[in-house]
């Protein structure tokens, strides 16, 4: 199975690639960044411009997209840079992928992704997620993870960091939906995922993500549904 990963130097992007690059049934990943990664064999690592996308590169024809790109609005500059990366830049990847054959795709999205909502990160992603709907990719994995339970960002993210020190203090009393993630969890879960061919739209919030990821357990039936 080849791959294409998008964010592959972010919390969840830099897990997706340790563990795709142990999978013996992934034989190549090919993961586009603005800086060089490390070498390894099965990698392809075109260094690209995300502002000047490179549609017409053969790399984008493979098995499945996968897709942990993303930003923050502090991090972007402002709401519009914000959308600019995780909306349009998320949704011109997925068109060049499509394009050129690619049948798979999952996203990491976001809890409470929604294209109605009044707040602009839920509400961003919910535009996200029916938009590459809209593609029609044979399989559709979108993927909802609560906080990430991520404590060595290289960059602050202060608001965030209050709201993952307050849920670890009170978790046992939060709903499963709610409680922090390791982008492990997160990234064992959607290659899991995107590696079994089913067809359709697959919606993976975030309470399934632990019960996946706990020993002995069974998954839960994913939900199969039109992103809303």
């Amino acid at each position: 199975m080849k791959i294409i990963l998008l964010g592959a130097t972010g919390q969840v992007g830099q897990a997706l690639l340790q563990q795709a690059l142990a999978e013996p049934a992934i034989t190549q990943i090919t993961a586009p960044t603005r800086q060089p990664l490390p070498l390894h064999d099965k990698l392809c690592n075109p260094v690209i411009d995300f502002a000047q996308l490179p549609t017409e590169a053969e790399w984008w024809q493979a098995d499945a997209l996968l897709s942990a790109l993303g930003t923050t609005r502090r991090q972007a500059g402002s709401l519009a840079a914000f959308r600019a990366v995780d909306l349009a830049i998320n949704l011109a990847c997925a068109h060049a992928a499509r394009q050129h054959g690619t049948l798979r795709y999952g996203l990491v999205s976001a809890l409470g992704a929604n294209a109605k909502s009044w707040v602009p990160y839920p509400q961003i992603k919910g535009e996200l997620e029916l938009a590459v709907h809209q593609l029609d990719f044979e399989q559709l994995v979108l993927i909802r993870p609560a906080l990430l339970d991520a404590p060595n960002r290289p960059e602050p993210r202060p608001m965030e960091a209050l709201g993952l020190w307050l849920s670890r203090r009170v978790s046992r009393l939060l709903p499963a939906r709610y409680r922090p993630v390791t982008p492990s969890a997160v990234a064992a879960t959607l290659l899991a995922a995107i590696q079994h061919d089913i067809p359709g739209v697959q919606i993976i919030e975030s309470e399934q993500i632990q019960t996946r990821n706990k020993p002995d357990n069974n998954p839960p039936q994913t939900r199969l549904q039109r992103p809303v």
